[in-house]
């Protein structure tokens, strides 16, 4: 059985940006879900309706909206590139392949594995960071809209009852 580091050392040099895009991918994530059910937490209509007399609708739009919109189209974009940094991967494990067949022919079939092994783990890194994190960005898109239809209808409550 295969430990993680030895997981990431078979990879190769494209392990490294793919872990740190993950790691980056799933702290935002997570950023964003404590804030949304911070978010939930709050009487959103209370809230509006003090703000109303104070503020304007389109200001408290204005002030509210980039908050919740906020490391989605980021997470969105690392789900999106991780694959591409995977196929990275292949591309260089197939050109080690390549290269000890060049030196040693097929006789060396222990340093032909290491580079089919890179290619076959880069790749698999890649999509096992890309399927989650394409669907976390959807669903943190679906609950902003959802909070963001939440704050239209506050500010309407809110404006037929002040």
């Amino acid at each position: 059985m295969m430990g993680i580091i030895d997981y990431i050392k078979a990879g190769g040099i494209i392990m490294l940006p793919l872990f740190f895009i993950s790691l980056f991918m799933w702290t935002l994530i997570l950023e964003k879900i404590f804030f949304f059910n911070s978010l939930f937490k709050m009487d959103l209509k209370k809230v509006i309706i003090d703000r109303i007399s104070k503020e304007g609708e389109e200001e408290i739009r204005l002030s509210m909206y980039p908050s919740i919109d906020k490391h989605i189209p980021t997470i969105k974009t690392l789900a999106f590139i991780s694959p591409l940094l995977g196929l990275l991967g292949t591309v260089t494990g197939m050109i080690r392949t390549f290269d000890v067949i060049s030196i040693f022919g097929t006789g060396n079939i222990r340093l032909m594995t290491i580079g089919i092994s890179e290619a076959l783990i880069t790749t698999e890194t890649g999509l096992v960071i890309a399927i989650p994190g394409i669907y976390m960005s959807r669903f943190l898109e679906r609950k902003a809209e959802r909070i963001k239809h939440e704050i239209n209808s506050a500010i309407i409550y809110a404006k037929r009852h002040t």
